[in-house]
């Protein structure tokens, strides 16, 4: 049917080199089905365009409004000064978060892999066990219970820019301490809807500064929600991008 239109999508970077090339394969060898390609990074949209010719277009991740939000009380047992959610990887983040935890402020470690890391038995000491995901309830609990949250990113692998904790941390209205990329500072304004770093230095010194700054931190925190929901990064703002793009594609036939 010619008004029969095939998107693709992919949430990582398949034209990375440093991941191992039968990773990517059959996405890659399928691309050229696919009428029309949405990639979750700006800088893949060059790559679906000079090697396939296929017209790409960013989608970008997202919040879901049911399941990322703001919680007057929140749980206590996740209450600390600063928290990460998320992954270990062998980019030296597990050498910035132990000087947090050897800090004189609260931290809490939640994600996948910290097994892996140099620094996991004094992780698990101060966690008081295992290192263990996040997810549902419990994540959104934990993120509301904090006073920074800070959000990685995966740029040694996949060359993430951003990530979808860009958007679900301002969507608690919870302070977000990121890693600096040019594509995440166009989402949300350094120093006025959220605050960047750029290396352990400057996360160890912003971490210092904002927990000495509670009422710049909390308006901080609350623009970057009010932002959040004025730029529309909630799931169906996406939905609605796909539904433009196949109203688009099918006006051609």
């Amino acid at each position: 049917s010619p008004c029969t239109k095939i998107f693709g999508y992919c949430q990582d970077n398949p034209f990375s080199t440093v991941a191992p090339k039968y990773l990517w394969r059959k996405y890659l060898e399928s691309c050229p089905a696919y009428d029309h390609i949405f990639s979750f990074h700006v800088f893949n949209l060059d790559d679906y365009r000079r090697v396939f010719g296929i017209e790409s277009e960013l989608l970008r991740g997202y919040y879901l409004k049911n399941r990322n939000y703001p919680i007057e009380s929140p749980d206590e047992k996740y209450k600390c000064d600063v928290m990460f959610i998320g992954h270990f990887e062998d980019d030296g983040r597990d050498e910035a978060l132990i000087r947090l935890v050897h800090g004189k402020y609260s931290f809490r470690l939640y994600g996948t892999e910290w097994h892996r890391a140099k620094y996991y038995d004094e992780f698990k000491k101060l966690m008081g066990g295992d290192i263990r995901p996040l997810r549902g309830e419990d994540y959104n609990n934990a993120l509301n219970s904090c006073k920074i949250a800070l959000c990685l990113f995966s740029k040694k692998i996949n060359g993430n820019e951003y990530t979808t904790r860009t958007f679900e941390i301002p969507a608690t209205k919870t302070f977000m301490l990121s890693e600096y990329t040019k594509d995440a500072a166009s989402l949300f304004e350094a120093d006025k809807e959220a605050v960047y770093f750029r290396n352990a230095d400057e996360l160890i010194n912003k971490v210092n500064y904002y927990l000495d700054h509670d009422d710049e931190r909390k308006k901080i925190a609350q623009n970057g929600y009010e932002r959040l929901i004025r730029d529309g990064h909630e799931v169906m703002d996406r939905a609605k991008q796909v539904i433009r793009a196949y109203e688009r594609l099918s006006q051609k036939y």
